[in-house]
């Protein structure tokens, strides 16, 4: 073989390392950052560290299979030691590099479902609960309008009225209107303070902050982070709804069986968790294991195989290129 041919291998084989180990560089890096709650701090380090490990490690590795005199930089150790090494370094990025493949094509629709689950309990919640809060205060209003009009015919009296309904007796007798539309509107207003004092005490179990909820169908590896925060609320509607609701037992807010919540909160993602999602989908994992070595072991395998002549000093000795 001519030196231009060598040297064209030489660069492909060069090449073809530094593309294949990028290849894994993303991949590493897109789980790491699943893996930790985007936390570049860690993905980054992490990631482009061993990367640049295996980068060392293959050059050696494609310098012994050409099997020719040794150098300082392969400590003339042989092969074992550094088939060795590449495997200790391979298994941190298989690790993260498989769980970017079972996120990208299979957790990642899972936690969205779940968390879709989990929003629409809590939405539910909210829209039932809100519900009978405003048609109990419309029925009281309605039932003080019916009362207010026994003022006036002296079967009833301002007193009794403000502490059936809540009120005080100067706010009862200071009802206004020429109308009955008019009279019902002020007695909605005198409601009004109770009415948003129970809003107050539901509404931070119930309230989703929609710009923490549309991460979810997003792309920036927080959709962990998200379904954390559902699971917050519902831990508050296990804790602090319940007591909310058993304080207003006139309303009936209808209060969800505690096993029922946690039966929802239990309902875990696996995005942070690559040991659980490479067990749950043993073929993509497997499929991901041997695609992800194929890759980065390719330059290795295009590079020249070279035997040194029969009982020469060279034998099982390396250089580098």
């Amino acid at each position: 073989m001519s030196t231009e041919s060598k040297e064209k291998i030489k660069i492909l084989i060069e090449n073809a390392q530094y593309v294949c180990l990028f290849i894994i560089l993303v991949g590493m890096f897109i789980g790491t950052m699943y893996a930790h709650g985007a936390s570049i701090f860690i993905a980054i380090p992490l990631s482009f560290g061993l990367i640049f490990l295996m980068n060392y490690i293959i050059g050696i590795l494609i310098a012994l299979r050409k099997e020719t005199r040794p150098t300082a930089a392969s400590f003339n150790m042989g092969k074992a030691p550094w088939w060795g090494l590449y495997i200790l370094v391979a298994l941190p990025i298989n690790y993260y590099t498989v769980h970017m493949f079972n996120v990208e094509f299979s957790e990642l629709e899972n936690t969205r479902n779940l968390a879709a689950e989990k929003q629409t309990f809590i939405n539910t919640l909210k829209t039932n609960t809100t519900g009978k809060i405003e048609k109990h205060f419309e029925s009281q209003s309605l039932a003080l309008y019916t009362d207010y009009q026994k003022i006036a015919s002296h079967t009833d009296n301002a007193t009794a009225i403000a502490a059936r309904y809540g009120l005080t007796k100067l706010r009862v007798s200071s009802i206004h209107g020429t109308t009955a539309e008019e009279l019902q509107a002020d007695m909605r207003a005198a409601l009004k303070p109770q009415k948003d004092w129970i809003l107050k005490r539901i509404t931070p179990c119930l309230e989703l902050n929609e710009d923490t909820i549309t991460v979810i169908e997003a792309h920036n590896f927080k959709q962990k982070l998200a379904v954390d925060y559902l699971d917050r609320h519902l831990d508050l509607i296990r804790d602090s709804f319940r007591t909310v609701a058993s304080s207003y037992p006139t309303i009936g807010l209808s209060i969800p069986d505690s096993s029922e919540i946690q039966k929802l909160r239990d309902k875990k993602s696996a995005i942070d968790s690559p040991s659980s999602s490479l067990t749950s989908n043993p073929v993509l994992t497997l499929i991901s294991l041997l695609l992800i070595n194929g890759i980065i072991l390719l330059p290795v395998f295009l590079s020249e195989r070279r035997k040194a002549p029969p009982k020469s000093d060279k034998i099982n000795t390396v250089t580098t290129y």
